[in-house]
């Protein structure tokens, strides 16, 4: 049994509301082969690419990549495929090699392997020199290389690369040349769009064209060219008179056209067989000497032209019963002849790579990478602004909480939960629960404007992995916060001769599940949009609506209901009785209250009710990323 294709898409179509992007789409792409895909603008190329690495998710057909249904969750297929993406998305505050390590680690290359990788890469890229340099500082060329770079590191099985030529000079342009030609050697398989089709017709073995989301043409390069070519056109030189073998060669019987050009004839030719010779004989007859005859080749980007001109009707002639493909362009189906006699049998369950025979392997990967990218966001939370400035917020907070109530706290002998303590302690840990909610808004929502979290989900992650990991980071941000204050109050007790509760420290400790809460909600409301500025926007409005209806309804507690007042008040009780739940803001007040009462049924019962939501938003959450997708936001 032959090894199944690197990729297999059957009627592969992609819609965007009712604009039909790809079109049944048909290809087949062996192992250890380079693979072009052309196109023009707009034509899918890359829609196509985003399907093929689980960004986006076909509307309907089936798709095989390295034996298996490629999806988002498809992790181990995912390990084992290396992307350059259409534009570069890099982090810009990591040094090319902290970059290029950090990749190395989410897919799980040893230390000893990864630095010998990168060395070499560095090395074959120019790059060896600019190791510890900042990426926000390389030009546009060299953060190209890095992402070749990249892609390349883990060793894939496949290459997909989309305009891997983008910003590079000659000399780049040929050392990304040498590592493919390189990558191929090893037997492993490259498959690349560019729009500069001299480079394709240079390294390609196949091609495909695309055009308005359908497969026009496809095969080996000389085969579209013979498919397009109806005619042969030979270039003749000679001495002698031109009149006398313009004659001479107009009457041949294969000859539909003489054309002349700078002491040259151009021959139009449908002969089936070598005309040359014939040509010779007929240019000798005249009197004339031959000097050279030549069969002029239709370049790649002849017949791409050719292809993608609506106002060409030559394709619909196209018919060649000795192939193994046949394109209508009238109907645009590709029918494939020998398609189920290439001499395997195509097991869409298994492979012989291991990680298709353990169901396991996918939840391997989503664990390690998890753990990877929380580490990633820990290091750049403390290399960031925001631990500091959340830090510096909870000490003023605690600071104005001892000094406004330093008289009672006098008067009592200790610190607890009384109703006035209950309402600054609860603003202290509110403030810290919409600022943990927004930074998680902002920390997602930048990654995908500027498109590193699409390219870290061509790796071996997807939403569950992300999304825990994004959760972890900002719990443990908000975890900090309440140690600080937990520490600071302590303090503050310890001074005055007080006495620090347990309630104090249980109320603090809880609250991290709202603030679970307001995290997963900050993160769904970061899926829903690509720009940061709207993500933060929406988290905002929300928050103001939630915080709103806890404060109307205290405000309705309060108010005669035989006033006008008392009666919107009541209107807004009733509103915030029907969408408490929805508020983890809700949770957390209850939270508050039960403990200062000491009520440990109803203090259970809304910790219960509090996990219960945040899984509902956490699932929400990761539906919502799956749905909408991580690609970047292209204009």
């Amino acid at each position: 049994m032959s090894e199944s294709p690197a990729i297999y898409a059957e009627q592969l179509t992609r819609r965007f509301g009712r604009n039909e992007v790809i079109n049944g789409v048909n290809l087949e792409v062996q192992r250890g082969e380079i693979f072009g895909f052309l196109g023009p603008n707009g034509a899918g190329k890359t829609t196509t690419i985003l399907m093929l690495t689980g960004i986006l998710r076909q509307t309907s057909g089936e798709l095989m990549v390295l034996g298996q249904k490629m999806s988002e969750w498809s992790l181990g297929v995912k390990s084992r495929i290396g992307v350059v993406a259409e534009h570069q998305a890099l982090y810009g505050d990591m040094s090319a090699q902290q970059y290029l390590h950090f990749f190395a680690e989410l897919y799980a290359m040893s230390n000893t392997k990864a630095f010998k990788r990168i060395e070499e890469l560095l090395e074959a890229l120019d790059l060896a020199n600019e190791r510890h340099k900042r990426v926000k500082e390389f030009s546009r060329g060299m953060q190209q290389k890095l992402s070749v770079a990249r892609a390349l590191l883990h060793e894939p099985e496949l290459l997909i690369m989309d305009e891997p030529a983008s910003g590079l000079d000659p000399y780049g342009i040929s050392q990304v040349r040498a590592l493919i030609r390189e990558h191929k050697q090893q037997g492993n398989t490259i498959f690349i769009s560019s729009h500069i089709i001299s480079e394709i017709e240079q390294i390609s073995d196949r091609v495909a064209i695309i055009d308005n989301g359908r497969v026009v043409a496809k095969g080996g390069i000389d085969d579209i060219r013979n498919r397009l070519k109806s005619d042969a056109k030979f270039v003749v030189e000679f001495e002698g008179d031109e009149d006398s073998v313009w004659q001479a060669l107009h009457h041949l019987p294969f000859v539909s056209n003489v054309i002349k050009e700078d002491y040259k004839f151009v021959l139009s030719v449908s002969s089936i067989k070598d005309p040359r010779g014939d040509i010779s004989r007929a240019i000798t007859a005249a009197d004339a000497v031959v000097l050279n005859i030549m069969r002029e080749v239709m370049s790649l980007e002849e017949a791409f032209l050719i292809i993608t001109d609506e106002k060409m009707q030559r394709i619909t002639d196209l018919r060649s019963e000795t192939s193994s493909f046949l394109v209508d362009a009238t109907e645009n189906q590709v029918h494939e002849k020998n398609i189920r006699n290439v001499g395997y049998e195509f097991n869409r369950a298994n492979s012989d790579h291991p990680s298709n025979k353990n169901r396991a392997t996918d939840f391997h990967w989503r664990v390690a990478s998890m753990l990877r990218i929380f580490r990633r966001s820990i290091a750049g939370t403390l290399n960031g602004l925001s631990i500091y400035i959340m830090m510096s917020v909870t000490c003023l907070v605690a600071a104005v909480i001892i000094k406004s109530h330093i008289d009672y706290i006098a008067e009592s002998g200790t610190l607890v939960l009384s109703d006035p303590m209950r309402g600054p302690l609860l603003f202290a840990i509110l403030a810290m629960t919409v600022f943990t909610g927004i930074s998680s808004t902002a920390t997602m929502a930048t990654e995908k404007e500027r498109g590193t979290l699409e390219v870290l989900f061509y790796g071996p992650l997807d939403s569950i992995a992300y999304i825990f990991s994004k959760m972890i980071e900002q719990l443990l941000l908000f975890g900090s916060a309440m140690t600080v204050l937990a520490v600071y109050l302590w303090g503050a007790s310890r001074l005055t001769g007080m006495v620090f509760t347990v309630e104090t420290i249980g109320i603090l400790v809880v609250s991290i599940v709202p603030a679970a809460s307001m995290v997963a909600l900050g993160l769904l409301m970061a899926t829903l949009t690509s720009r940061v500025r709207s993500a933060i926007a929406l988290t905002l409005v929300v928050v103001i609506i939630f915080i709103g209806i806890n404060v109307g309804n205290q405000i309705a507690a309060i108010q005669p209901r035989d006033s006008l007042l008392g009666s919107a008040s009541e209107i807004v009780a009733t509103l915030s009785s029907a969408t408490g739940w929805l508020s983890p803001f809700s949770y957390l007040q209850r939270m508050i209250e039960n403990f200062s009462l000491g009520g440990t049924l109803a203090m259970t019962k809304v910790l219960v009710a509090s996990f219960f939501y945040c899984g509902i938003l956490i699932g929400l959450t990761i539906f919502s990323l799956h749905l909408v997708g991580v690609q970047r936001w292209r204009e």
